[in-house]
């Protein structure tokens, strides 16, 4: 299913209501660099020696060697976090963190209780750097130093934080299309601990600090409302007075007209088992007079609350309100998806080929559209697909062609 307007991230900047962020973390990570073929202990030496040197130019070039030599530099990295200067412990873990080897998760974990904040802290940038694969290291060495507890624990939020980042950002296609479907967030709701307080900052929190996973702000916004719509789907009731306390505040806000945090909010709390705002939403709709009725809001309520025929109606007297095609595509759309939900194959499929012909091509969200699911096996489904991408290469290869003479 996709959203009833296409273009919207720039209407979501009054999404947020005022709940507390986080503090800014860690940059985003160099790229990791790939190994030179054959690294000798000679220049892995140099290298390393080349990192206590009183000269800025001569560390700087010996960073970039290491990071260069790649994997075969970790070993003598490794050994040198147990250095007696500081200075060196903090150049070794910055490079482990670059290199995000896992080799150097266990000596980096124990460098968190040294009593010099540049060293453990830099063992925390490494830590965070390296990713996923230094949680379980994380988690033992809670266990074993209680007083660690409150640091560990902000590395692993922001850690788990990413992590849910990046499953959002990958619902959203090259080309910012996303929608909703069932099972879009079977990753979020299998993830331990949920990830339920992660996702409502991200949802609720005006001063929200992204991560390292992407910095475009379109995207930033779509990932917000994504978070807010996998609350309902985590099944989590902690979600459930924070979201009511969110639509209350709108409520007193003044934010009367249609409102995306408010839709996501309506639909999470009824999938929660909150039904009255939704259902109260759709009846005040339903009473507006035909002529004045927004029939797109509606088909996309009796959709999200699983009235199909009612939603198909609302989308068909939507179709016969809008003359412009970038409107009727995305309507089409819908009513494709709705159709093939409930095993109506073949006029799921002429709807798909309405809204490309009339301008839908997102061919990446048609392929991922769980809502889809049914008709993917459709010869004329498959031929819409591929013609579609064989036309868009076609006028990709076009337009990059040099003029003529």
């Amino acid at each position: 299913m996709r959203p009833r307007t296409l273009f919207i991230a720039i209407l979501l900047s009054a999404l947020a209501v005022g709940q507390a962020g986080v503090r800014a973390q860690e940059a985003a990570p160099s790229p990791k660099p790939a190994p030179v073929a054959e690294a000798g202990p000679d220049d892995i030496q140099r290298a390393i020696d080349g990192l206590s040197s009183r000269f800025f130019e001569d560390r700087a070039e010996a960073r970039e060697r290491i990071r260069i030599l790649g994997e075969p530099t970790v070993p003598a990295l490794v050994s040198l976090l147990g250095a007696s200067r500081p200075a060196l412990q903090v150049e070794a873990a910055r490079l482990l963190g670059d290199l995000r080897s896992s080799a150097g998760i266990d000596p980096l974990v124990r460098l968190l209780s040294s009593e010099n904040l540049a060293v453990s802290g830099a063992a925390e940038s490494a830590l965070i750097r390296i990713g996923e694969a230094a949680r379980p290291a994380l988690e033992a060495e809670k266990a074993r130093h209680p007083a660690l507890a409150d640091r560990l624990d902000a590395v692993l939020a922001f850690l788990q934080q990413r992590q849910v980042e990046a499953l959002l950002n990958a619902c959203i296609t090259e080309q910012e299309g996303w929608g909703h479907y069932e099972g879009q967030y079977a990753s979020l709701a299998a993830m331990k601990p949920p990830p339920t307080a992660v996702l409502l900052r991200l949802f609720l929190g005006e001063n929200h600090e992204f991560t390292d996973v992407t910095d475009d702000e379109n995207r930033q916004s779509i990932m917000r409302l994504l978070a807010g719509e996998a609350l309902g789907d985590l099944g989590d009731p902690a979600a459930i007075e924070p979201l009511t306390q969110y639509l209350e505040q709108l409520k007193r806000g003044g934010h009367l007209v249609r409102h995306l945090g408010r839709d996501t909010a309506i639909f999470s709390l009824y999938k929660l088992g909150v039904k009255a705002p939704a259902e109260s939403e759709r009846a005040a709709l339903e009473a507006a007079p035909g002529p004045q009725r927004d029939w797109g809001r509606l088909a996309e309520i009796c959709t999200r609350l699983g009235d199909y025929p009612a939603a198909l109606a609302a989308y068909e007297a939507r179709l016969a309100q809008v003359s412009e095609e970038n409107l009727q595509k995305i309507e089409c759309y819908n009513m494709s998806c709705i159709l093939s939900v409930m095993g109506r194959k073949q006029e799921s499929v002429a709807f798909l080929r309405k809204a490309v012909d009339k301008g839908y091509r997102d061919w990446d969200w048609m392929e991922r559209d769980g809502d889809l699911r049914s008709i993917r096996s459709e010869a004329e489904y498959q031929e819409i697909l591929l013609q579609g991408r064989k036309q868009d290469a076609a006028e990709e290869a076009g337009a990059e062609e040099p003029p003529g003479p």
